[in-house]
């Protein structure tokens, strides 16, 4: 987790300094907190001009000298080339209707084998994370297979992404024949892909359907075991009775897990916890930290590390391009 830096020092006529020494691969996100008579806000850093948009806005980005944005990544994204499908999915285990795109690329044929990947917050991965763009160079590079990649969009996000027996029902129950059905898919194999809170709901899909999914990229996940003063009781107590669960019985023979976390997150020994018991039930584990932190670049960054362990091509994959 990232140290409690030092307070600024007041170098000038209204400038102030942090001095923080970091790996020379380290990129991180963050804002400058300004409080003026006793009220505080946030604002990006106006001396920086490099920002990464999140859902909320915008940060500040620092990188050091030795990162280097993966190959497969653009910034700013570029137009995807594959083709959305619109697909509604009536739910009984969730008791509504769910309005889904599905994400097909370039060359994608019905019919041929191919897998499916459901990302959870796939419409997030796909506006913040580069998904869609990554997915096409890593498939020109050979480096992953064609795959269709359902964008899961969820009503309301804590209620079902913590755990929820429901959802996972949903997922594999209805939404995958579903989609198998509509777009006349013949999958493979079956992953599914989440960061924090949707790790969490992938890895619970992944316990509540032995054997239905055969592989799974959690990325920072949320993976709480116990209630901290932070932690909202009804976001994170559904979690906490999950992994206990989970830990006596993984359930993950069939399974291969892809983890990773930021070392400036407070996911991180969380992650650490986990991962082997992870890594001693699945059928291939692999488990991985980096300079970053808990945000959309770190998990664009890290997506072709997961999904060429997920679903290789014909190519070796290297992060270096």
């Amino acid at each position: 987790m990232f140290p409690a830096p030092p307070p600024f020092a007041r170098i000038g006529d209204g400038l102030w300094q942090l001095r923080l020494q970091l790996p020379a691969t380290a990129r991180i996100e963050y804002r400058l907190a300004i409080t003026i008579r006793g009220r505080t806000r946030q604002i990006d850093d106006p001396l920086n001009p490099p920002t990464a948009p999140n859902p909320f806005g915008a940060n500040s980005v620092l990188t050091g000298p030795g990162y280097q944005l993966p190959w497969f990544a653009k910034e700013p994204s570029e137009p995807i080339r594959g083709q959305l499908h619109e697909v509604r999915v009536t739910s009984a285990a969730l008791g509504r209707r769910h309005h889904y795109h599905v994400y097909l690329p370039e060359g994608f044929k019905a019919r041929t084998g191919h897998p499916i990947l459901l990302v959870h917050d796939g419409p997030a991965f796909l506006e913040f994370g580069d998904l869609g763009g990554t997915l096409d160079r890593l498939i020109e590079a050979g480096a992953v297979a064609r795959m269709a990649v359902v964008l899961l969009d969820p009503w309301n996000r804590i209620a079902e992404y913590g755990a929820n027996p429901a959802h996972s029902q949903h997922l594999v129950g209805e939404v995958l024949p579903h989609i198998v059905r509509r777009l006349r898919l013949n999958p493979t194999r079956t992953g599914a892909l989440g960061s924090s809170l949707g790790a969490v709901a992938a890895l619970a899909a992944a316990w509540h359907n032995p054997h239905a999914l055969a592989g799974l990229a959690l990325l920072s996940g949320s993976f709480a075991h116990r209630l901290t003063e932070d932690q909202p009781p009804d976001v994170f107590a559904p979690v906490i009775e999950f992994l206990a669960e989970f830990e006596a019985d993984p359930r993950l023979e069939r399974t291969a897990v892809f983890q990773s976390a930021g070392r400036y997150e407070r996911l991180c020994d969380l992650n650490r916890r986990l991962a082997p018991i992870i890594g001693a039930a699945a059928a291939r584990h692999v488990y991985r930290e980096t300079w970053d932190g808990h945000h959309w670049g770190s998990w664009r960054d890290r997506l072709g590390d997961a999904l060429s362990f997920l679903f290789p091509g014909a190519a070796r994959f290297d992060r270096r391009g």
